[in-house]
């Protein structure tokens, strides 16, 4: 894509306010934003779906070890995001097993689910988002999903 070292930099000068910085893992990343954006300018294009992918893979995976409102954050922004923008996207029916996976492992044990009262101001406003934006999907998808969200807010939000 470049061919010399110049044209990248050239290209990473042009573009730097795109780039951002992670300094606990010392990584650089293209801000997701930027990705939604082209998607929300351009949302016909050819190119939208696999923006919308880019979108979902860019951001670092954070380190939740077990904070319930950080997964279900990190579900909502990535995956949730991209099928709520394109629920028949190429990467549809991949992230839709893994949401479904990872939301299977945090309702396997309803008593076990790590929402302690008081209950998070993030955690709330997570579960709502979620079922909002399942409430959104095509009905194949809500129907599987739906549950898993219920008994987030059955044991969560009483």
């Amino acid at each position: 894509i470049f061919k010399t070292l110049t044209e990248l930099l050239d290209f990473l000068k042009r573009h730097q306010s795109k780039l951002l910085y992670d300094y606990s893992d010392f990584l650089y990343y293209v801000d997701p934003n930027y990705f939604w954006k082209l998607i929300e300018t351009n949302p016909n294009t050819k190119h939208a779906d696999y923006a919308g992918y880019l979108a979902s893979e860019v951001l670092p995976s954070p380190e939740c070890k077990n904070d319930l409102g950080c997964e279900l954050e990190n579900l909502r922004k990535t995956k949730m995001r991209y099928i709520y923008q394109f629920p028949n996207g190429n990467y549809a029916n991949l992230y839709f097993k893994e949401i479904i996976t990872k939301l299977k492992k945090i309702t396997k044990d309803p008593d076990s689910i790590a929402c302690y009262q008081p209950l998070s101001q993030l955690i709330r406003s997570e579960i709502t988002l979620l079922r909002k934006y399942a409430e959104e999907f095509t009905v194949r998808h809500r129907k599987e999903i739906i549950p898993y969200i219920s008994i987030l807010q059955k044991e969560c939000i009483k």
